[in-house]
């Protein structure tokens, strides 16, 4: 087999940009130069998309007349001497143009909707900026998408672009600048309705599992904002890398059919890996799952862990449609045995105090989801777990939980949330918000350990920009909060007839709360010595927030943060 001469672009030039930095726009390629972490392959494809990539960025800034005049991809010997090597030169000649400005929008022929609400969401709106052409094409799409909401898909948007060149003063200096102004006709046609929903591409997916997450049904009005948050839905099942709707005409007029084309991806995942948490310490794991069981979008799960710190293995299935209703079912057993440390009893020594605990049981969950994004459920979980081993530095307490023995937990966490995230791996739209009230023993639930937690969580995202050389994923920013409160039972003053707090302390030291570590404090150990000693045992009540943006290296799987 003869593979071929493997030829790299060795040089790219771009000549005629006087207003944007040559950097700048190759930053915007896809295609690179031969380097020691370039893969500088050439593809005809990308190369053309690269093109488009430049005149969509000088349209954004409002350059509409923007051209690529020439291009030229050139194989040249590396030596003309040996002519042992060859290498692409790429050369694009640019032509920028004037720069053209905002002069406003109007539109006119629609009924369905007032003018106010369709002008109320146009993005571009300040009178005298750039012409930014890729806000342009969104309020283009947003007029679009919104007559598509009650029907109207066969909606007409016509632009009509009139241009005027303007005297103005800028910086003290008469300057003529050119304007634009649109005006949107709007053909609004007739509503249409869904005649068929057909599922295309699933070999594995049994089609009611692609056809429960739908929003959309036979017989309905079409509903752009349905058919997305069903898209949304779809995809954020994990089974398919791709998830295209298209319409097409059905049997009769004013119906359409509704193709949900998915493209497959293996469900079943083998992860062998190592890690450090700042809870576990150094540890290997091994988490083998099947997040698609027999098709039916069902999980299961077994994960082993192994550390210094922490010894684990757990058996979980998810059944997120039982009996075919939006009630998701959670089964697990588990093993664990974990290594705490917490700081010396003894002020003069830095010899961490250590203690182990060792727990078995299971887990019970159910959830129900109504209203596309909100949800409440119940856990009840049950366990054993004993105190062993405990360092001769250790507080009392631990001595106190060591004594006791093996303790019974029993607790019951009831939970709601509101959930419109875009996507459940990397969201860059929407938001969670949840609250969680758990139970543990009590008159009624029992068990050896008694107190009660309640969280408050909230997480925002948002896009406030795209960076040039990645249009399509934006940068991301992250707002969260969470707060977690324990308090005693609401017993307390009748706490001693289930639990004497002399002998078995209400809150033991692995359900207190900590900081330190990447999970709640970057930068700062857990067991820090420049925490107050209060800190440091760990206390009932927690308040964290944070902010973070995100910048996509690989958008799927892989982000700066």
């Amino acid at each position: 087999v003869d593979e071929g001469e493997d030829i790299k672009v060795q040089k790219i030039a771009i000549v005629g940009n006087t207003i944007v930095p040559l950097s700048t726009l190759k930053g915007l390629l896809q295609t690179e130069e031969e380097g020691l972490f370039a893969d500088a392959k050439f593809n005809k494809a990308t190369y053309e998309d690269d093109k488009a990539k430049i005149l969509a960025y000088y349209r954004e800034l409002g350059y509409l007349d923007a051209d690529i005049v020439e291009d030229t991809v050139e194989y040249r010997w590396l030596d003309p001497e040996t002519q042992e090597k060859r290498g692409i030169y790429i050369t694009i000649k640019l032509r920028e143009g004037e720069r053209y400005y905002f002069d406003g929008y109007e539109v006119s022929g629609n009924e369905v909707f007032s003018t106010e609400d369709i002008t109320s969401q146009f993005e571009q709106t300040r009178i005298g900026d750039p012409f930014n052409d890729t806000l342009y094409q969104k309020d283009r799409q947003m007029i679009s998408f919104t007559y598509a909401t009650k029907g109207y898909i066969f909606a007409r948007i016509i632009p009509e672009r009139k241009i005027t060149e303007k005297e103005m003063d800028v910086d003290g200096k008469k300057e003529k600048r050119k304007y634009v102004f649109t005006h949107f006709h709007i053909k609004e046609g007739s509503q249409a309705y869904i005649e068929n929903i057909i599922i295309k591409g699933n070999q594995k997916t049994k089609d009611k599992v692609i056809r429960r997450e739908l929003v959309v049904y036979e017989g309905e009005l079409f509903n752009s904002y349905k058919m997305q948050l069903s898209r949304e839905r779809v995809y954020n099942l994990g089974f398919f890398k791709e998830v295209n709707f298209d319409v097409r005409p059905g049997s009769k007029e004013g119906y359409m059919n509704l193709i949900v084309d998915v493209v497959e991806q293996p469900s079943g995942t083998i992860s062998l890996g190592g890690g450090w948490g700042s809870m576990t310490g150094f540890s290997i794991f091994a988490d083998v799952a099947e997040n698609n069981f027999m098709g039916n979008g069902q999980r299961v799960s077994l994960r082993f862990e192994y550390g210094p710190l922490r010894n684990s293995i757990t058996l979980g299935f998810n059944e997120p449609w039982l009996f075919d209703k939006p009630i998701g079912l959670n089964l697990s057993v588990f093993y664990m045995l974990s290594t705490i440390e917490q700081s010396s009893i003894f002020t003069n020594s830095n010899q961490k105090a250590k203690h182990q605990t060792q727990q078995y049981g299971y887990s019970i969950g159910l959830n129900y989801r109504f209203w596309y994004y909100y949800g409440i459920g119940s856990v009840w979980y049950h366990a054993m777990k004993e105190v062993i081993n405990a360092s001769g530095n250790s507080t009392d307490t631990v001595f106190l939980e060591q004594a006791q023995g093996l303790q019974e937990k029993r607790k019951l966490t009831l939970y709601a949330y509101r959930d419109s995230k875009d996507n459940y791996l990397n969201p860059t739209r929407g938001w969670r918000a949840e609250f969680s009230a758990s139970f543990t023993g009590g008159y009624i639930i029992r068990g050896d350990d008694h107190w009660v937690q309640y969280s408050p969580d909230l997480y925002w995202y948002f896009s406030p920009f795209h960076l040039p050389f990645l249009k399509t994923h934006p940068c991301v920013i992250e707002l969260r909060f969470n707060g977690t409160f324990i308090t005693p039972p609401w017993f307390k003053n009748k706490m001693y007839d289930v639990q004497n707090p002399d002998k078995n302390p209400w809150l033991e030291s692995e359900d207190r709360l900590y900081i330190g570590g990447p999970e709640t404090l970057r930068g700062w150990e857990i067991l820090d010595f420049d925490f107050p000693d209060s800190w440091r045992y760990g206390l009932f009540h927690r308040i964290l927030y944070g902010a973070e943006f995100r910048i996509p290296i690989h958008p799927t799987f892989l982000w700066f943060v």
